[in-house]
């Protein structure tokens, strides 16, 4: 019912706006550095997490703009840029038909490597005499 109201949607989109903005708002924080490396580090998870999530919610428009990722991010233009200049160059996003940012193949396994613990990480070894992984003679999967 909200949200085929027009006056009571926009007044939900306001609302849910504001508490997003204040979720991302945690990846820029330079005053936690000395050098900002972490705080950048932080950003361009950021970056990679937003387009991971739109690219999830819809694969034919995965797109994000540059001032909503800024919005969302909470830190000044010129710094998105070069972030999303690094990630475009390392192919881990790329630009799309509208303009907007969506996040690549190589982007999710990025993202995906960061937040997967290492001891829930599959790991393959090499197969030894006797070992398999239960299909036949293969490696075994730890």
């Amino acid at each position: 019912r909200v949200l085929c109201d027009p006056e009571k949607r926009a007044a939900y989109d306001a609302g849910n706006e504001g508490r997003q903005a204040g979720r991302w708002k945690i990846f820029y924080e330079p005053a936690q550095s000395s050098d900002g490396f972490d705080a950048d580090l932080r950003l361009r998870q950021g970056i990679l997490s937003i387009l991971y999530t739109a690219r999830k919610r819809d694969v034919s428009r995965p797109g994000v703009g540059g001032v909503v990722l800024e919005n969302l991010l909470g830190c000044p233009q010129q710094l998105v840029e070069f972030h999303l200049w690094y990630l475009k160059e390392k192919g881990l996003i790329q630009r799309t038909d509208t303009g907007e940012f969506a996040i690549t193949v190589s982007g999710v396994d990025e993202i995906s490597s960061r937040r997967l613990p290492e001891r829930n990480r599959l790991t393959v070894l090499p197969a030894e005499a006797g070992e398999h992984n239960g299909e036949g003679n293969g490696p075994a999967v730890k």
